[in-house]
């Protein structure tokens, strides 16, 4: 039986979008929350540290996940484990979700030029960038 392959060259392409929202995410973190109390600051730093980590996760799991030998379905398993990683990161740091929602959510449609879905997940947006020509 034929397995449809995913052509890759601009689902890679809109990453690299998708990589800077997460890299403004950080600086945004860094500029827009100066948070003062010691206890804080070492929160901010364990909240920018764990992005730092998911901009790697990204870089890592686009090489390593989108491959011109993958089907969709696998495509879509490996998806689904970016997006448990993603959503447990956004669970824990409540910083990092009032900016996802509050703030940045508006841009993203901007910087990847697709739209956003209400209920914003990780999967999703990597959804419209896999649906997309």
């Amino acid at each position: 039986m034929f397995k449809k392959k995913l052509t890759h060259k601009k689902i890679i392409k809109k990453a690299e979008k998708l990589f800077y929202y997460f890299k403004l995410l950080k600086s945004t973190t860094e500029k827009k929350y100066p948070l003062l109390e010691e206890e804080d600051i070492v929160n901010k730093q364990i909240l920018l540290k764990k992005l730092d980590d998911l901009i790697e996760i990204l870089k890592a799991s686009t090489k390593k996940y989108i491959s011109d030998e993958m089907s969709l379905d696998e495509f879509d398993k490996k998806l689904n484990n970016i997006n448990n990683l993603y959503n447990k990161l956004r669970l824990e740091n409540p910083i990092l979700n009032a900016i996802i929602y509050g703030y940045l959510t508006p841009s993203i449609q901007a910087i990847i030029g697709t739209p956003v879905p209400d209920a914003y997940t990780f999967v999703s947006l990597f959804e419209n960038l896999k649906n997309s020509d």
